[in-house]
């Protein structure tokens, strides 16, 4: 996205519109104002009122919600494919200067993991993410034999938290990114525990 500049122009000038637009409604506004729920749901959306009343040509606001719940959306989105940028980047490096194939092995399942999380936060595409969550388990599988046998207890550890995620991931759970961080996390550890039984 950032290599686009007038598509950024654009952005934030969006943004800022909606910025002022939201600080002039609080700022020159009536005192006598407030947003109330239009449900018992909260996610059903809010109305201005104005004196305790939400006369109908003040409905609008409903819409605007509608429009800002999708914008945080689709930042959120931005953000995680910008994070799995800098991550692809930096494992490939990794991968590069890797000194022994367990290393290389464990770069990449963090690799798909990473990508299993992209999949399923910012696509919705559970099938690639269970793919991907294979691939990683593969190349932990890989991985058994390479090491030392004091870490097999630790990937072990890892092959059943990428089962759980995949078992997650097919029963169609909405959970949130914990389950890969930790992941991630797991391997983080073992890759600088390789390294260091590697030098």
């Amino acid at each position: 996205m950032w290599r686009y500049p007038f598509l950024n122009l654009c952005f934030v000038i969006l943004i800022l519109t909606l910025l002022s637009l939201q600080h002039s409604a609080t700022v020159f506004g009536p005192t006598a104002h407030g947003w109330v729920v239009t449900g018992d749901d909260p996610s059903e959306g809010y109305v201005f009122t104005l004196f305790g009343e939400s006369p109908r040509s003040l409905r609008v606001p409903a819409e605007f919600s509608d429009a800002a719940a999708l914008l945080h959306s689709a930042w959120r989105r931005a953000m995680v494919f910008n994070e799995w940028l800098m991550e692809y980047n930096a494992s490939q490096w990794e991968i590069f200067r890797a000194s022994s194939p367990a290393e290389t092995d464990l770069l990449e399942a963090r690799f798909h993991i990473t990508n299993a999380e992209v999949f399923t936060e910012a696509m919705n595409e559970t099938d690639r993410a269970i793919k991907e969550l294979d691939r990683a388990a593969t190349s932990l599988k890989d991985v058994q034999t390479l090491v030392k046998p004091t870490l097999v207890l630790r990937l072990t550890t890892l092959s059943a938290e990428i089962t759980a995620a995949e078992m997650d991931e097919r029963k169609g759970d909405a959970f949130s990114a914990a389950p890969f961080e930790t992941i991630k996390t797991d391997l983080d550890h073992l890759i600088a525990v390789v390294r260091i039984s590697q030098t």
